[in-house]
């Protein structure tokens, strides 16, 4: 049964997880997806990863990092700088529903790639431009990255215990979440074309993105001038003593006590006193003591194991949960029932397993239709379709104008 987006062609011209997600998602959903590489491949096609210690001038094994966000999708492997390499572009893009591109602002249409000469062509197509800043603005044309756009837009700040550096989230928010903003965009741009029967040019970039995800904090201080500070183990929107404790055997979290139930979480803990105390009444004092309180927390969790934590806060009809390790995320009952692990089958690794489409459907289920591809894998295939010739394609690939995966 084909995906929701059977039918739906998007060309991408991207570097990075930022466009690299946002082109997966729409391939996963059933568009037919062509990613455009230079002919050495996307540089984050090929690199270190974590536990290997070869050079990255040795290897050609792909990185974690592209095969994470480059299934569903063919290679084409281009040299847009040459006029015949500009020429295969321009005829993909006749075709498309859908380009993505994620290259700073003006690089696209130094190429001839823009969207005004690009629409003049297709006046369907969705132009999707990503960027790190934005299109306009003084920091435009500055290079930006998930960890700088995470630093611009406040999270890095509020990052660790105050007065302590700050650390950086091991994941990156802003590249993710950016990616999934923008295939809403581009869903959204195709539901519209629908009725106006015209495409249009849509952006997005790391900065928004990261800001979108803070929309709660951010309002807090706009509304009330409630600043995001770092609160070590706290959590700016969550009231002491939500946040992580330590049990005997592991990490907890998502504890929750305030209110009426500071009480009943002291009871729970084996230290009602704490509950009845006045100097801890409400959630003000507690807030500003926590300094005094944290201590008889973690020394009250750390008598038991956490499954023994579980039983006993979920039978005081309260909250606590430990803290995963991939390890255990993997192959919980709940993963499994979610179907989030993917195993494909990939040329070079063998079985090859990912983070499965988070989005459910019914009846047009969403089933990535290939592993992240060589480079080049699919150039002849490509060309040939835009009416290409065997000897015409060959003689691409001599001039090195395209790369053949053979």
């Amino acid at each position: 049964m084909a995906g929701p987006l059977e039918g739906i062609r998007v060309l991408e011209f991207t570097s990075g997880a930022f466009g690299g997600m946002c082109a997966m998602v729409l391939g996963d959903l059933g568009a037919s997806v062509i990613k455009v590489e230079g002919l050495e491949g996307e540089p984050l096609r090929y690199g270190n990863m974590p536990g290997r210690t070869y050079a990255v001038e040795t290897t050609r094994d792909e990185s974690y990092k592209w095969l994470a966000w480059n299934r569903s999708k063919q290679s084409l492997a281009l040299d847009v700088k040459q006029p015949e390499g500009l020429e295969v572009a321009l005829k993909l893009a006749e075709r498309a529903d859908v380009l993505i591109k994620s290259f700073r602002p003006g690089v696209m249409e130094r190429l001839g790639l823009g969207y005004d000469e690009l629409s003049k062509g297709n006046p369907r197509l969705i132009y999707c431009s990503l960027s790190g800043y934005g299109e306009e603005g003084p920091l435009a044309h500055r290079i930006c990255g998930d960890m700088w756009a995470q630093a611009f837009g406040g999270v890095i700040a509020a990052q660790g215990t105050e007065g302590q550096p700050p650390y950086l989230n091991s994941v990156a928010l802003s590249d993710h979440a950016g990616a999934v903003i923008s295939a809403f965009g581009v869903l959204a741009a195709l539901f519209a074309r629908e009725k106006t029967g015209v495409g249009q040019k849509i952006s997005n970039n790391l900065v928004n993105s990261v800001m979108f995800m803070q929309s709660t904090e951010i309002a807090a201080y706009l509304m009330d001038d409630i600043k995001m500070v770092r609160r070590g183990r706290g959590w700016l929107c969550g009231q002491f003593p939500f946040g992580a404790f330590r049990a005997k055997d592991r990490d907890l979290v998502s504890v929750f006590g305030s209110r009426d139930e500071w009480p009943k979480l002291c009871d729970v803990l084996g230290i009602p006193e704490l509950g009845r105390d006045p100097r801890y009444d409400t959630q003000e004092k507690r807030e500003a003591l926590k300094h005094e309180l944290y201590p008889h927390l973690d020394a009250a969790f750390s008598r038991r194991t956490a499954s023994e934590w579980v039983s006993i806060f979920r039978a005081s009809k309260m909250r606590v949960d430990p803290a995963q390790t991939y390890d255990e995320l993997c192959v919980h009952p709940q993963t499994q029932a979610n179907d989030m692990v993917l195993t494909q089958e990939h040329p070079n690794r063998g079985k090859l397993r990912s983070v499965g489409v988070p989005v459910k459907f019914e009846k047009t289920p969403a089933t990535p239709s290939a592993p992240p591809p060589l480079l080049g894998q699919h150039t002849r295939d490509i060309l040939a379709e835009l009416g290409y010739d065997a000897a015409r394609i060959k003689e691409l690939a001599t001039r090195a104008v395209v790369r053949l995966d053979d």
